[in-house]
This record gives structure tokens, sequence and C-alpha cells, in this order.
């Protein structure tokens, strides 16, 4: 008898990701996505500020004076980044997150029926 009780929660299906067929089905799904695409854009490793700091530290012609922590950083500053250097990795990873997001959004369009609404999703 409890097993039988039991059986009802027990038969949950997964919720952690949504197959792409069923993932952008309604404006509201593509309006999310959209979100989800600034949000990334705006992270860390893209427009949030490494996509600054890294070209400022590796451009740099001795006019800054790097004394840092992070030896990452310290990397980049010299010239010397390694195929491991952990700042490089994450911004290129979060931008083309952000990439894979906008385009996923940009493939939905037809979704969006009203004109006004999926010219600005577009732009």
């Amino acid at each position: 008898m409890l097993a039988v009780s039991c059986n009802k929660k027990l038969a949950v299906t997964p919720k952690q990701s949504i197959d792409e067929k069923d993932a952008l089905k309604t404006p509201s799904d593509v309006q999310v996505a959209l979100v989800g695409a600034y949000a990334d854009m705006g992270g860390t490793s893209v427009y949030g500020g490494r996509a600054f700091l890294n070209p400022d530290l590796l451009g740099d012609n001795n006019e800054l004076n790097w004394t840092g922590t992070f030896q990452e950083l310290t990397q980049i500053k010299n010239k010397t980044i390694p195929v491991d250097n952990a700042f490089i990795r994450d911004t290129w990873l979060g931008a083309y997150a952000a990439i894979n997001d906008a385009n996923n959004v940009l493939s939905a369009l037809d979704v969006i029926t009203v004109q006004t609404a999926k010219d600005r999703i577009e732009g």
C-alpha cells in the first residue's frame, strides 16, 4: 500500500531542460528568451566588464601598472596568456552564449504576430 501511494509522486518528468522545438512557441517565450540574451550580454564576462578589461590590459604599452593578485590578469598584462587562462576563456564562452541566445530569439520571430513587437524584438 505504501508503494502504491508514493508511485504518483515518484513518476515526475524532470524539467531541467526543454526540447528546442518546444522552447519558443509563444510570444511570451520569445520575450523571456530575449531577456535571457540581454542578461548574458550584460554578464561579467562580456559587456559587464571583461570585454573591456582584457583588451585594455592586453593593449597596454606600459601606460598601466597592474599589481593585482589574479594570475590570469597578470598573464594578460604581460602578454603571456596560456591556453587555460580562465578570464579569456570565460569571455569567449560568455560571448558565444549571448550570440546563441540572440540567434535563438531571431529564429523564433515568426511566432510574434504584432509587427511592431516583432520589429522591436528583432532590433
